[in-house]
């Protein structure tokens, strides 16, 4: 089901990968090792004066129309921090104001007919909700009052426990 079973072929010589543990593949003819390990990406938490919620659209697949928070996947040589203001630019065109690491998830993310083990960092930010327009990969940005959060239309099982752990800590204060 994971990603061990989408890759069959080594990427350095073509020859057959052999499933050596759950995370371990090795490939049959050179040798070469393939650890299954987590892709790391980012979400951010942004709730205007109200206390209500920014969520966006998401506007391609995976997850097609489904809601979810401002984020993405970290690129390499980039900070987890470096990697959550670059996702605000490019999807809400705003710089946050501020930016505080909340916790991280596991999760899955299917691609392609491939399932891709991710541990996403959540953040807390802030940002001048006045001057926010979905770009990027989102269709509509939409702030909602907590009990109005469409849980059911959440599109990763990692935000949708990160949204429900972030609201019981504003209710713990």
């Amino acid at each position: 089901m994971f990603e061990d079973k989408a890759f069959k072929f080594c990427p350095r010589c073509g020859g057959g990968l052999v499933k050596q543990s759950r995370f371990f593949l090795s490939c049959s003819k050179c040798g070469f090792h393939l650890y299954i390990n987590p892709h790391l990406c980012n979400g951010a938490i942004i709730e205007n004066r109200q206390g209500e919620v920014l969520l966006v659209r998401r506007r391609i697949a995976p997850k097609k129309d489904y809601w979810d928070v401002v984020g993405g996947f970290v690129s390499p040589e980039e900070t987890l921090e470096e990697s959550m203001r670059r996702e605000m630019e490019e999807e809400l065109g705003a710089e946050p104001l501020s930016l505080t690491y909340f916790r991280s998830y596991n999760d899955i993310y299917l691609y392609r007919k491939v399932y891709y083990y991710t541990i996403g960092a959540i953040f807390v930010a802030t940002v001048d909700t006045d001057s926010l327009t979905p770009q990027d990969d989102i269709s509509e940005i939409r702030f909602f009052p907590p009990s109005e959060i469409p849980f059911h239309r959440i599109a990763f099982a990692g935000v949708k426990q990160a949204l429900q752990e972030y609201l019981a800590t504003r209710l713990d204060k």
